[in-house]
């Protein structure tokens, strides 16, 4: 996806938000790949996920990238959503 936006000359995303266990490409192989290309170095990008292993919260840190754990109840929910819009460049908010 982000190679079409580049081919098309489109700006890039505000924020990338990545499980780990994704289908065909995981997380990390698709962290690994997007900050391998200078041109997406900048995007800021968000490991959220299920694991709280201290592996995967260290290769996320690894890689210049947040891990936020899902939350498990509704209540959460919002304070997760303001945290994921604060990485966000620029930063946005939550109305």
């Amino acid at each position: 996806m982000l190679q079409l936006l580049e081919q098309q000359g489109k700006p890039y995303p505000h924020l990338i938000i990545l499980d780990l266990n994704m289908p065909r490409m995981d997380g990390r192989q698709t962290l690994m790949a997007i900050r391998s290309r200078s041109k997406w170095a900048g995007i800021p990008v968000v490991i959220f996920t299920t694991s709280a292993s201290m592996p995967d919260i260290e290769f996320s840190r690894s890689y210049g990238t947040e891990c936020i754990i899902k939350p498990m109840s509704y209540e959460s929910l919002g304070m997760v959503v303001r945290q994921l819009l604060s990485y966000c460049s620029p930063p946005l908010s939550v109305v």
